[in-house]
């Protein structure tokens, strides 16, 4: 501030967050809430979309397209680690064709420690090859397990063939084999579309409430503001110039609207999202996850010397588009068209 005159100097501009100001601008936008609150809503359900979209993915690459078995052996006195885990997933495993010997779906091989996993696959108690699984829910299907009885092992109504195997099988025994996975991800694609449908009606919603609600609050506050000069004595003229007061009163007012409109609710969907993100990766792998967060503390560092460089750039862009328009209008002004 330059005395009690109401103007910022361009070469004086003071830390970049200023709360008081921040909750005086907030102001502008209570008469508004129920929009706002309402975009921000729709903002949620994006977010949940966003984070539903490639979880379908993954379930019709894992479930459908490459859904695979393999075979695990498990001795009569096994270790307190597999233990532990095959009591997490009893129900899941499938007899196989010898003793001790068993089908487990990928899926659910994933959710073994991974150095459980690699020592079992040394010791060679998990097989590298992996095995085609589906239901027998079909005459048809029934039909193709029967007419290759050497191919095909059968448990708990699912059949089982080895993934090298299937080259051996025709086209159309194929076609019948893998009937649940074809429609399977037919049913997912069309899920799949709804809800890209739904996230694209949801976003041009929330775009369109928060230039409603931005527009009006912008409003308001060139309103109040030229209100304000208008009540100024000539002594402010003079010593403000006329350029400047149109660059506050355009393109500051400008930036406030894209703020409100654009920068609050996508830090309000990224955050949301990336609390998703963290959620999800935490249950996948929650080690790898942390490896993964170990870069975060570099990426703060980048980011504020960053801001700080782009902060100067932008201060220095507003201060010489100010003296642009006062040059225009000291120039212009006297001319007549």
């Amino acid at each position: 501030m330059h005395g009690n005159y109401g103007y910022f100097e361009e070469d004086k501009l003071g830390k970049p967050y200023d709360w008081p100001l921040w909750r005086r601008l907030a102001g502008y936008a209570r008469p508004y809430l129920k929009v706002i609150g309402f975009s921000a809503m729709l903002i949620l359900l994006v977010t949940v979309f966003d984070l539903t979209l490639p979880y379908l993915l993954k379930v019709g690459i894992d479930r459908y397209i490459v859904r695979s078995a393999r075979q695990i052996q498990i001795l009569e006195a096994p270790s307190p680690e597999l233990e532990r885990f095959l009591n997490k997933v009893t129900g899941q495993l499938h007899q196989g064709p010898e003793k001790g010997q068993f089908f487990i779906a990928n899926e659910v091989l994933r959710k073994m420690d991974p150095r459980l996993q690699h020592q079992l696959q040394i010791q060679g108690f998990i097989p590298p090859h992996r095995f085609y699984y589906t239901p027998i829910g079909t005459d048809v299907q029934r039909r193709v397990v029967q007419a290759h009885p050497a191919l095909f092992h059968i448990a708990d109504g699912i059949a089982f063939i080895d993934y090298g195997n299937l080259p051996t099988l025709s086209a159309q025994d194929t076609l019948a084999l893998r009937k649940h996975d074809i429609s399977g991800l037919y049913r997912l694609g069309l899920l799949f579309v709804a809800l890209l449908l739904l996230s694209g009606i949801c976003t041009f919603g929330q775009n369109l409430l928060m230039v409603y609600a931005g527009q009006h609050m912008m409003h308001d506050l060139r309103m109040q503001l030229f209100g304000h000069l208008q009540r100024m004595r000539l002594s402010f003229f003079n010593r403000n110039p006329v350029g400047r007061l149109v660059t506050r009163l355009t393109n500051d007012i400008q930036n406030l609207d894209e703020m409100f409109g654009s920068v609050v609710m996508t830090l309000l969907k990224d955050a949301v999202l990336l609390c998703g993100i963290l959620v999800i990766l935490f249950r996948l792998r929650w080690d790898l996850t942390l490896v993964t967060l170990s870069v975060i503390p570099i990426i703060v560092v980048l980011f504020r010397v960053f801001g700080v460089q782009v902060r100067s750039a932008y201060r220095d862009i507003r201060a010489r588009l100010a003296k642009i328009n006062v040059t225009l209008n000291e120039y212009l002004s006297g001319i007549r068209v």
